[in-house]
């Protein structure tokens, strides 16, 4: 039900009659909540996913797609509270401090954000959204060899990886000189012409 094509809308439309007929179904909520999560009704994703979690407070789909949303959102104290007490509850704990992490990297603590993908890299060494989050952190401090090198090796690592390669491009452009000789040229009035 969730992709219907791409269509989020019709998707989304599907999952409110699912829900009308069946308001307890668990699976028409959860799609429903990550539907308009996707859709950025991020109020409504918020609501559904809360009433889920009423009722499954353990699910870890729930608790991260309330996470997620809420940070879409910028709800950020909110949406760390989930993550902090799904690690405290030893729920997805990995995945609740990749949560943390990103959240750090979109409130612009790097450091912390940082430290955060380090501690996932520490726990499951070979996690590529984790190497991936820590080589964007060093590609948005400067760290832009750093950063290069991890992209590199990312995708020599994982060659498949639309993720990967996505990064490796962006720290490449963010690399390349951001002159332009021939706008330089043609801006220049000083009359420095050599007679």
């Amino acid at each position: 039900l969730e992709s219907w094509g791409g269509d989020l809308d019709v998707s989304a439309d599907h999952y409110r009659r699912a829900v009308a007929i069946e308001p307890d179904d668990f699976d028409a909520n959860l799609g429903l909540a990550r539907v308009l999560s996707w859709k950025r009704e991020l109020s409504g994703s918020i609501d559904t996913y809360r009433r889920l979690r009423d009722t499954h407070p353990d699910d870890p789909r729930v608790l991260l797609g309330l996470g997620q949303a809420l940070s879409w959102a910028g709800r950020f104290a909110e949406a760390d509270a989930v993550y902090a007490g799904m690690e405290d509850r030893k729920i997805e704990p990995i995945q609740a401090h990749m949560g943390r992490a990103r959240l750090r990297g979109w409130q612009g603590l790097l450091d912390e954000a940082a430290a955060f993908w380090r501690h996932v890299l520490r726990a499951d060494p070979g996690n590529l959204d984790a190497r991936i989050g820590l080589a964007y952190v060093n590609h948005w401090k400067g760290l832009d060899r750093t950063a290069r090198e991890q992209a590199d090796n990312l995708v020599l690592d994982h060659p498949g990886s639309k993720d990967a390669k996505e990064l490796q491009a962006a720290i490449r452009l963010g690399l390349r000189p951001h002159t332009d000789a021939e706008a330089f040229r043609s801006s220049d009035t000083d009359s420095n012409q050599v007679e």
